[in-house]
């Protein structure tokens, strides 16, 4: 199956919809009957290279021109259509309300073969095989996890953080798709399917851009022969605004960031996808064993996901654990100087066991309890 090469006339079922003109991408080619998506808020074909998910059915050819919106297209959204069956058809098993993906610009199926672009929710077949879509730019349409009872997953919740990822696509798209095929990988220590909300923070290797950190429905946790994808959910879409100082809680799994609460503290105007919502947790705790009497924890030093959003502003608590070797019998300190913001592979801090002021107890080998609070 490929994309369309000329026009078709669109297939509506019922009543309803709404019609509305968007900016079609500079030199762009669509064609009348095809699934529409955008990129950067320009039409495109849904089998372009990049596109988002679908936002409505072309009723006209159209060619961009020199510029993203120097010529507009006519697209109807909130209206089920009739679609061709791709390779991977609902069938009358299929519940309804399940969301399809596109294959083509012309075509749906159920994703199985690994498609990222959302097309709509499926609400029938026909006795040829096509298949019928509710197809909107309803945000919770295109959360892969919504509950079409409540129209969409409870905001700003996530299962667990993000602690490992493949080399990706998408950046900045809101779907990025692993590039290596397998399973995903647990993530700490949570093993995630598809539907879970994962939070992907910035800092993470393989994450292309800051502005891509946040929370993702895990689309397709990936398997043999098949790439993992992860897309935004509804109450965060690309292109969306970011709220200042939203909260986002991750719940009670995991290893080091079960019950953590990240901020998003970033400054207001901020948008989905092209900014960084400069995410930071409320806390990160360590229990770290001192080496020659200090030890730097984050980059530099340890392996540790360490965010610190500003040196002087947070705070950082030292508690002994264990002791071991001679011990220093003034106190222990982090001091602000030696601190660098920012996120894991910047963030830094330093840990020392002090003699006396100033003076590091170079044999001190203890174990040490960290708590270091953002917000």
């Amino acid at each position: 199956m490929s994309n369309l090469t000329a026009g078709v006339p669109p297939q509506p079922y019922g009543l309803g919809g709404r019609t509305v003109y968007l900016p079609l991408q500079a030199t762009a080619q669509v064609y009348e009957g095809s699934l529409i998506s955008q990129i950067a808020g320009a039409c495109v074909s849904a089998g372009a290279s990049g596109a988002g998910n679908v936002v409505g059915v072309a009723m006209d050819d159209g060619l961009g021109g020199a510029t993203d919106g120097a010529k507009r297209l006519r697209v109807m959204t909130d209206q089920i259509f009739i679609f061709n069956a791709g390779s991977n058809a609902p069938t009358d098993a299929t519940p309804y309300g399940t969301v399809l993906f596109a294959e083509t610009d012309n075509t749906v199926g159920t994703g199985a073969g690994n498609e990222a672009v959302i097309a709509g929710r499926f609400v029938g077949t026909e006795d040829d095989g096509r298949v019928r879509v509710f197809i909107s730019a309803h945000a919770s349409w295109f959360d892969t996890a919504a509950n079409l009872n409540d129209g969409g997953t409870a905001p700003f919740k996530c299962r667990a953080v993000a602690t490992s990822l493949g080399a990706n696509t998408g950046t900045t798209t809101g779907a990025l798709t692993v590039t290596a095929t397998g399973a995903l990988g647990a993530q700490d220590g949570v093993t995630m399917v598809a539907g879970d909300l994962l939070f992907v923070p910035a800092g993470l290797a393989n994450l292309s851009a800051a502005s891509d950190s946040g929370p993702y429905v895990v689309t397709n946790a990936g398997g043999t022969g098949v790439h993992a994808v992860l897309t935004r959910p509804s109450w965060w879409q690309t292109g969306a605004g970011i709220v200042p100082s939203q909260n986002i809680e991750i719940g009670g799994e995991g290893t080091v960031w079960k019950g953590a609460t990240f901020k998003a503290m970033c400054a207001k105007s901020k948008v989905v996808d092209t900014d960084d919502p400069h995410f930071y947790p409320k806390n990160f705790r360590k229990t770290v064993t001192l080496s020659s009497g200090t030890y730097t924890l984050g980059f530099g030093g340890g392996s540790e996901q360490l965010f610190l959003y500003d040196t002087t502003l947070a705070t950082v608590q030292l508690t002994s654990n264990t002791h071991a070797g001679t011990i220093g019998t003034s106190r222990l300190e982090a001091p602000a100087a030696s601190r660098v913001a920012g996120y894991p592979g910047t963030a830094v801090v330093v840990i020392n066991s002090l003699v006396d002021a100033g003076t590091v107890a170079g044999s001190d080998t203890s174990t040490v309890d960290v708590l270091v609070t953002n917000w």
